[in-house]
């Protein structure tokens, strides 16, 4: 019965003390965290019974740097246990005669004190900075926060403006030249729209239309037009579309042939004085007009 029970006893010690290994000297290699490396022979191992608290980033990166300074790049003993976790060989880890696990669980004691309080002082000083918030004025009354308002002492006045140069003052601005003022009203030399067409012309501030005048009888025809920023019409151009036949300069109506009513100046080319000549010679009036001055049969030879 004695036996038995002394049998009992061996096996449960067994069970409970972890099995360690005959002590293997190596160098580390690479410092993962506050209690985890890795070896020269790319052996992943774990301080037993040290912890890192992760969730505290003061405390996790600090306790690193402590086991850097202990045991990279140094020689080291490590009795490595028979149990293992997933990823790490859990050991007891020696420099000399010195146990790393013992000092690290100093080390780890000491700076989640550490950290602990700095973490309380942080949140204490986040509180007097927040208690330290002021809320946002409005001097003017004008329903716009001061840091929004670009004149809070105004209350006609709340947002920035824009404002376009009008180079030739006829009251429309420059669509691409322009200030961004905290104004009601354009200041001298700019305008509150950017509409103007020609900023150097101040007789036109939008495109006008104008009428081809194929015939040159001073009217236009609706049919061709274009539409320009001038207040001057171009060459062969007219403001108006009343022309009926823009290719007939009497618009489809006889000349007066019965007293002497023309000249050259009344016309711009000469074709249409010689139609005015040819119509009334045939008529038998001939050069009543007196178009043809050197008699040549040709009217008004300057407008050639």
């Amino acid at each position: 019965m004695k036996i038995k029970k002394y049998l009992i006893v061996f096996i449960l010690c067994l069970l409970i003390v972890p099995i360690v290994s005959n002590a293997k000297i190596t160098q580390v290699k690479k410092i993962l965290s506050g209690n985890t490396f890795v070896t020269e022979a790319n052996e992943k191992i774990q301080l037993r019974g040290v912890k890192i608290a992760k969730q505290n980033k003061c405390y996790a990166k600090q306790s690193k740097k402590q086991l850097s300074r202990l045991i990279r790049n140094k020689k080291i003993s490590i009795k490595i246990l028979n149990k293992k976790n997933k990823r790490f060989k859990l050991a007891y880890v020696y420099l000399g005669k010195k146990s790393i696990n013992k000092k690290m669980q100093e080390k780890t004691k000491a700076l989640m004190n550490k950290c602990q309080d700095t973490e309380k002082e942080n949140n204490d000083s986040d509180a007097v900075n927040n208690s330290k918030i002021e809320i946002p004025k409005d001097f003017d009354g004008d329903g716009v926060n001061s840091n929004e308002d670009c004149d809070d002492y105004d209350k006609t006045l709340s947002k920035y403006q824009y404002y376009y140069l009008d180079n030739d003052y006829d009251g429309y601005g420059d669509a691409v030249k322009n200030k961004e003022l905290c104004a009601n009203s354009a200041p001298f030399g700019y305008a509150n729209n950017n509409t103007d067409c020609n900023d150097n012309d101040g007789a036109v501030h939008e495109n006008q239309i104008y009428y081809a005048d194929n015939d040159d009888d001073g009217y236009g025809s609706s049919s061709e037009d274009i539409s320009i920023c001038s207040s001057e019409s171009p060459t062969d151009y007219v403001t108006n579309n009343s022309d009926l036949d823009d290719s007939d300069y009497f618009n489809g109506n006889n000349p007066t042939c019965g007293s002497d009513i023309y000249n050259c100046s009344n016309f711009s080319i000469q074709s249409a004085a010689q139609a005015v000549y040819d119509y009334c010679a045939a008529q038998g009036y001939g050069d009543i007009h007196r178009l043809d001055a050197d008699n040549n049969g040709m009217a008004c030879e300057s407008l050639l």
